[in-house]
């Protein structure tokens, strides 16, 4: 959805004025963003905000093996329903405050390794990876459990951090 679509009437916002709207896609598409229609999903109690099961034997598999050696933890994001929000660390609107986002990657960054996995690999995924990659305190430190990651378009362009970053960022995948 671009700014033009709520402008010439084409699409309506419902949850908030139009004014708060027409900013908040300038300001994405400023940034060369386009704001997707998603269908709602992972939503607070639904289906969609369980770990889908292939994800969850993943991890405990992965957690098996190394048992002991690493503390395991799951965060969540999306804080402010209006914002987009990718990344776990970042909304598209910089102007969103986002105190949690800074704080998780400061929990993060006392750690080795910061083991990555998540759906959807393309778009959520990849968009916290540029968030780490953009910190150089996580510079050698990422591992990519591709076994717990899979993407909604397998030819994104999105998907090229994950190279970026096994190249020129010190990352492994696991």
């Amino acid at each position: 959805m671009r700014s033009e679509d709520v402008e010439n009437g084409r699409i309506a916002p419902v949850f908030a004025p139009k004014e708060q709207v027409l900013a908040y896609l300038h300001d994405m598409e400023s940034q060369g963003r386009v704001h997707t229609l998603w269908p709602e999903h992972c939503l607070v109690g639904s289906w969609g905000w369980a770990c889908p099961n292939q994800l969850v034997q993943a991890v405990n598999t992965w957690d098996n093996r190394h048992h002991g050696q690493r503390p395991l933890h799951f965060y969540q994001k999306g804080e402010y329903p209006d914002a987009e929000m990718f990344s776990i660390f970042s909304y598209v609107n910089e102007a969103t405050p986002n105190t949690h986002g800074k704080l998780v990657l400061d929990q993060l960054a006392q750690y080795d390794e910061v083991v990555v996995c998540g759906f959807a690999k393309d778009y959520c995924v990849a968009e916290s990876v540029k968030d780490l990659r953009n910190d150089s305190r996580f510079e050698g430190k990422l591992r990519f459990f591709e076994a717990g990651m899979a993407a909604i378009d397998p030819q994104s362009a999105n998907l090229s951090i994950y190279e970026e970053c096994l190249n020129n960022f010190g990352a492994k995948c696991i």
